[in-house]
């Protein structure tokens, strides 16, 4: 089950996530010195890239490829453009110079796949994620309270299957707990939640990437947040990428609601409870 972009139901039915817009890199090029990049962004099924690189006599320059996903991965002219608005000069509109050939774009998740440039073999690119230790909400190696997100888990066929609130506390050892929480009351103002499950998580290598445990046995569990045994669907594990306010990753589920591999929308963050 893969976190995916709810705005584009309609079009990734072919794939299980959607790539994260951003700047994307060339993973063995990530050295911390100047070089290519790329900016990536897949809204519905149109796949749009910027690419940031050098001509031969070293001039930077960009070029764009735009078409559309056929499942994870993209085919398209790669564009360069010339004679456009200098720093402080006048109006001036670019124009399209040449296609450079075909580049081709595969994503094996929404954070890391690869490219292929003309006449260049295949490397890998992955989402740039700028590290760092300051205290923030975006940084769950620092955080200090409840991070409180929404997760809309759809079946093969499209169709949410579950509407689930994950509040996720930092512990003083720096492991962290997870609370998978349930609708039980909707109102016209507000939706009431019944924690049905707990789990716990781990912080793997240097990135934010999570792994988490299911703490109990199904198909009920008692939990610090809801004393009182409620039944909910069974989540064996979870394994998933926090970048900003969005994620990546797999559930897997063991129960008979959910025995095949299914996939969901990408959690936002809500807000902080400190």
């Amino acid at each position: 089950m893969a976190f995916t972009l709810a705005a584009s139901t309609a079009s990734w039915a072919a794939r299980d996530f959607t790539p994260q817009a951003g700047t994307w890199v060339i993973s063995e090029e990530l050295n911390g010195k100047p070089g290519r990049g790329l900016a990536i962004d897949v809204q519905g099924n149109t796949f749009f890239m910027q690419v940031f690189g050098y001509e031969n006599n070293g001039d930077a320059t960009f070029y764009t490829a735009t078409g559309q996903m056929q499942g994870d991965a993209v085919t398209a002219p790669l564009m360069r453009y010339q004679g456009g608005r200098s720093f402080g000069s006048e109006a001036r509109d670019a124009v399209e110079d040449k296609s450079l050939g075909h580049v081709t774009v595969s994503f094996k998740n929404g954070l890391a796949g690869t490219i292929q440039f003309p006449n260049e073999p295949a490397v890998a690119i992955e989402r740039f994620l700028v590290q760092s230790d300051e205290p923030s909400a975006i940084n769950p190696r620092m955080q200090n309270g409840i991070r409180v997100v929404q997760l809309l888990v759809q079946s093969p066929q499209g169709d949410v299957a579950y509407d689930w609130r994950l509040d996720m506390l930092r512990n003083e050892d720096n492991s962290f707990h997870l609370y998978l929480s349930q609708p039980t009351d909707r109102r016209t103002d507000r939706v009431f939640y019944t924690t049905f499950q707990e789990m716990a998580c781990q912080l793997v290598g240097a990135r934010a990437r999570f792994s988490c445990t299911a703490i109990g046995k199904p198909p009920y569990i008692n939990t610090n947040m809801s004393p009182e045994p409620v039944a909910g669907p069974w989540v064996d594990r979870m394994q998933f990428e926090l970048v900003g306010y969005e994620v990546t990753g797999m559930v897997h589920m063991g129960d008979k609601q959910a025995g095949m591999s299914m996939r969901a929308m990408p959690w936002k963050t809500n807000r902080w409870a400190m």
